[in-house]
């Protein structure tokens, strides 16, 4: 096991974090490279993937986005076990 220093050590941490307009420009500058021109504002939808299930895929998640509701135990979505019991 590995056991990281106490320092508050950030990977990165030398560098300004990036807002979300920045990084879609730089991803419609690197899908208007490989010669697919997507305006700015879309390129998440452009990215984004459906899945056999219906379940849609985002090429970025951010500590912003909300998780989903967990649910109560025994119930759908599952997440908290199959049964009420844990």
């Amino acid at each position: 096991m590995t056991v990281l220093p106490d320092d508050e050590f950030t990977l990165a941490a030398e560098f300004p974090d990036a807002t979300h307009e920045q990084w879609q420009h730089l991803v419609a500058g690197v899908l208007s490279k490989s010669g697919q021109e997507v305006p700015t504002a879309t390129v998440e939808e452009f990215l984004s993937t459906t899945l056999e299930d219906g379940l849609r895929v985002r090429p970025l998640y951010t500590a912003h986005d909300a998780a989903p509701d967990a649910g109560l135990p025994g119930f759908a979505p599952f997440v908290r076990g199959a049964r009420a019991e844990g």
